[in-house]
This record gives C-alpha cells, sequence and structure tokens, in this order.
C-alpha cells in the first residue's frame, strides 16, 4: 500500500478501502448527529443543509485522489440515499402517526 498525504490506494491503483472507510466515518458522523438533529423538530430544509454541511465534507474528503469505480459509485450513491431517506423518514411518520 502507498501512502502519500491523505491519498491511499493499493497496488492495483483503486480506492475502495479509502473510500469505504470515508463511508464508515460519514456514517459515524450521522449517527452523532441523529438525536440532537435527525430526531429534532428541526425542519426538514435545514437538515438537509446540516447533512450538507457537516456529513458530506467527511465522506468526499480525499476524494480527488480515488479511483472511482461502478461498484464504488454505487457505494457511494447507496449511503447518501440512505442518509436522505434518514431525514425524509421521520417527518413521513409523525404525519401517519397524526393520521391513523
Amino acid at each position: 500500500m502507498n501512502s502519500h498525504l491523505a491519498a491511499c490506494t493499493t497496488c492495483d491503483g483503486s480506492s475502495d478501502s479509502k473510500i469505504l472507510r470515508r463511508i464508515g466515518i460519514a456514517s459515524n458522523c450521522m449517527t452523532l448527529l441523529e438525536k440532537h438533529v435527525w430526531k429534532s423538530r428541526i425542519q426538514v430544509h435545514t437538515q438537509v443543509r446540516l447533512y450538507q454541511t457537516y456529513v458530506l465534507p467527511v465522506l468526499v474528503y480525499g476524494s480527488e485522489a480515488w479511483t472511482i469505480t461502478k461498484d464504488l459509485t454505487r457505494h457511494l450513491d447507496a449511503f447518501d440515499t440512505r442518509c436522505l431517506l434518514k431525514i425524509l423518514w421521520t417527518p413521513i411518520l409523525d404525519m401517519l402517526a397524526m393520521l391513523l
């Protein structure tokens, strides 16, 4: 493994481990913000802005040195979708609870 500054790649040039590590760190950020942000009464558009401000930069840190494949793109897209669904799902459940 070759390491230079924030860019880590394997001998074959793939960035799989680096990207999966960043997804894990960003996932921890989502978990840390869950009680005080995602499950709070903060408006949804503000929560999305907080996600863009606090979680996405953690995810893409060092991305300029990544070698992206279709599989890694799917991992990144899946993480982004899961995060946004977590933000949007709570208000939907609240509305359903009021209707029932």
